[in-house]
């Protein structure tokens, strides 16, 4: 048994868990579904997770909490039993993966007293037949979820012959980050948060209310809209920015419009998974990276998307850093402003999805389709949510006091509407795309 302190990454899923309501803790929790090949016995798929479990530490790390001290991790030499659920499943009673899976992983795990994942193993007559995997957030990320799925797929089928060598480890990672060697990106990460906090007013800071965010229900939107990645692609490539910093730009130029927020922070979820060596990693090095986002009317939108893409890159480069020394520069700001708190509570998320149809050769003239899902219990003040595939979709969870259903329809609309115009006039000002958003 090993013990050793957090990596930066386990340790922002710490934080963050600690603030999500009890209610709404199963949120950490992440899942997917390995079909096996037929004719797997159960002894095969205990081995194979048996294997995973040695090459990973992740799987088998329990958390220490201790009040007023930084929270810890406890290697485990083995587990004694695997935490798998065996599911028999007939006929018509064979249920549907996602309805299994959105059921385990409502249920929460307690971190500090077993590893933190499960798998449920669904058999047939004929034998097992899939794996549902559930990990918390302090044990997997994305890409680690990802990661499992391959190693495990190849376990099945060439044994550890199939595996690359050795991996990185949590706590070695969690070393490195923490060493005199780690000191020159440390301060290369502090200076690039306190060069953002100064260049925020106090006006800045109070556009967007932190206290909306701490409590009571949250809109829950929905929008999609016929914009294909291939109609995306052709402009960022002219202006030479990713389609994440072209989709932000028009976010940001929505909530100019809609709210009336000229500049803001706002926060990046960052993989942290650059360094080859990341790419090993069964833990989660997610984090959330501030980013500073001004409108200039008089701007071109090239040069401001321009903008916006470096400076997403600078941030995305420094966005592996210790949540706690950020909370404690985040109430210096708040002192110095005579706030009684600062939070950035606006973020943006993207994801690009492989598009599985061919772009149409012109945009289709559609405004796009809007809906509300079922209300949040909590959560952010405005978080949202952007996929491009084979289409623009997005979903909008925000707090009903900073933007009503009726607004949050408007910044969506405005969204699709912003980046339609983009795509068809990428050479327009902000002020001639303003009739648009």
């Amino acid at each position: 048994m090993s013990e050793a302190p957090l990596s930066y990454g386990q340790l922002h899923a710490w934080r963050t868990m600690e603030g999500i309501p009890p209610q709404l803790r199963y949120e950490a929790n992440l899942g997917e579904s390995w079909d096996l090949p037929p004719g797997t016995s159960r002894d095969r798929v205990h081995t194979v997770l048996r294997v995973l479990v040695a090459r990973h530490e992740s799987l088998r790390t329990v958390y220490r909490d201790v009040d007023g001290a930084v929270p810890g991790q406890t290697v485990l030499e083995e587990l004694p039993d695997l935490p798998v659920e065996h599911v028999a499943v007939s006929g018509e009673s064979v249920r549907a993966p996602a309805d299994l899976m959105g059921e385990r992983r409502r249920r929460t795990f307690d971190p500090c007293a077993e590893p933190a994942w499960r798998a449920v193993v669904q058999e047939t007559a004929g034998g097992p037949a899939r794996v549902l995997f559930v990990g918390h957030h302090l044990t997997v990320d994305g890409w680690a979820l990802d990661l499992l799925s391959r190693e495990f797929g190849l376990l099945l089928r060439e044994g550890t012959d199939g595996l690359a060598g050795g991996v990185l480890q949590p706590r070695t990672l969690a070393e490195e980050q923490r060493s005199p060697a780690g000191e020159g990106r440390r301060s290369a990460a502090a200076g690039y948060r306190r060069r953002l906090f100064d260049a925020l007013s106090t006006a800045d800071l109070r556009a967007l209310p932190a206290s909306a965010g701490k409590g009571g229900q949250r809109t829950n939107a929905m929008f999609e809209v016929p914009l294909h990645a291939d109609h995306v692609r052709p402009v960022c490539e002219r202006l030479e920015i990713t389609p994440q910093s072209l989709l932000l730009a028009c976010w940001g130029l929505c909530l100019h419009s809609i709210l009336g927020i000229e500049r803001s922070a706002v926060n990046l979820v960052a993989a942290n998974r650059v360094s080859p060596a990341l790419r090993s990693l069964v833990s989660s090095t997610t984090q959330i990276v501030p980013l500073l986002v001004e409108t200039d009317r008089a701007a071109e939108f090239a040069a401001y998307a321009r903008t916006l893409d470096a400076r997403a890159r600078r941030a995305y480069s420094l966005a592996s850093y210790d949540v706690d020394d950020y909370a404690r520069e985040r109430a210096a700001a708040a002192t110095a402003h005579g706030l009684p708190d600062v939070r950035f509570s606006c973020g943006f998320n993207f994801r690009a999805d492989t598009p599985s149809t061919t772009a149409p050769a012109e945009i289709p003239r559609d405004e796009g389709r809007f809906s509300l899902a079922k209300p949040r219990d909590a959560g952010p003040t405005l978080l949202t949510d952007v996929r491009l595939g084979d289409s623009l979709s997005m979903v909008s969870v925000c707090d009903p006091a900073v933007l009503t259903p009726d607004e949050t329809e408007a910044l969506c609309r405005s969204f699709g509407a912003a980046v339609r115009a983009v795509v068809e006039k990428p050479a327009s000002t902000l002020q001639q795309l303003g009739p648009a958003v």
